[in-house]
């Protein structure tokens, strides 16, 4: 079992009513299955989530969706960044 630190910024915060959430997972899960269990504990993400409308990153890094999470990684959400 494995334990990650989801963050939220920006609107997805007020979204989730959370700024940060801890959630167990199975360990070596790909950030896609991540993605649907977020969806299951924070229900208020879902429609963006699902429309895959957000920037993921992996320990500050930007992340793909059959990227590997492990115990400990902190994953954050950010919405999609506008300006020049």
């Amino acid at each position: 079992m494995a334990q990650v630190t989801v963050k939220l910024f920006a609107n997805l915060k007020d979204l989730a009513g959370v700024e940060s959430r801890n959630i167990d997972c199975d360990d070596g899960i790909s950030l896609e299955q991540l993605t649907s269990l977020i969806v299951d504990k924070i229900p208020g993400l879902k429609d963006i989530l699902e429309t895959r409308r957000v920037f993921i990153s992996i320990n500050q890094e930007m992340a793909q969706k059959n990227d590997i999470v492990k115990d400990g990684d902190e994953i954050a959400l950010l919405p999609p960044f506008s300006g020049g």
